[in-house]
């Protein structure tokens, strides 16, 4: 029934198209759903919350970004001019596109020809495309581990940049005619120990982390056979980023 009403080559538009395609494809009216050509596609609203190895298959996106130039058009319009203008702007939009297909044709197949894109090589990119999409998700033990020891490594440099800073702030903190017998009697005396146990406190902190991310890095230096640790213009390094 539903066949017979849409007829052949028809494309219907459902919020999760994607997965319902399978669900018609593995019933009885698969069969004949592929004969007539049918497609299902994904509406624009529904868009952005499917992932991209959806939406390059199920999103008529091209379609719909040029029809949001109708939207001050209908916005205030009644439900039989939205539908009128719609209708419109949908059949204009068909006949210009079949209109300038075969100019379009044209300039790709002379784009191809000079970069020597075969037919064989489109399947093959959109092969590689859709392999690499849908493995996106499947981290690698190798890009786990690269991944983690360039954060540590990022870490252990921003704190061994913090640990410079407090040093000379702890060295600096001293006055330069320091005189423990004449500086216990002054009355700043109380104030200038508070400060230099803050900076003392920041540094022996900054000591310890710095003593504990070390320790991560090496050992994951010894499990993975690394004997130059990474630094930043390093291949291995950018590639982790």
């Amino acid at each position: 029934m539903v066949n017979e009403l849409l007829g052949p080559l028809s494309c219907s538009a459902y919020d999760i198209g994607c997965k319902f395609l399978q669900t018609i494809l593995y019933s009885s009216l698969g069969e004949k759903f592929c004969e007539l050509r049918n497609k299902f596609c994904v509406n624009t609203f529904h868009w952005y919350s499917h992932g991209y190895s959806c939406q390059r298959c199920f999103h008529p996106s091209r379609v719909f970004s040029t029809s949001n130039q109708l939207t001050p058009v209908i916005h205030h319009a009644s439900a039989y001019r939205q539908r009128l203008f719609i209708d419109l702007f949908f059949t204009q939009w068909h006949n210009e596109k079949y209109t300038n297909v075969a100019n379009m044709l044209y300039e790709n197949y002379e784009a191809f020809k000079k970069m020597k894109i075969t037919e064989a090589n489109l399947e093959t990119y959109e092969n590689k495309e859709t392999e690499y999409i849908n493995t996106l998700d499947e981290e690698s033990d190798a890009d786990i581990f690269a991944t983690t020891y360039v954060k540590l490594l990022a870490e252990m440099d921003k704190i061994k940049a913090s640990l410079e800073t407090s040093t000379a702030r702890f060295i600096h903190s001293m006055p330069d005619n320091y005189n423990a017998d004449v500086f216990r009697k002054l009355q700043a005396y109380t104030a200038s120990l508070s400060v230099g146990k803050k900076i003392n406190s920041q540094h022996c902190a900054l000591s310890g982390q710095l003593d504990h991310i070390t320790h991560e890095v090496c050992n994951m230096e010894a499990a993975w056979g690394i004997t130059r640790q990474w630094e930043s213009t390093d291949k291995e390094y950018i590639k982790a980023i």
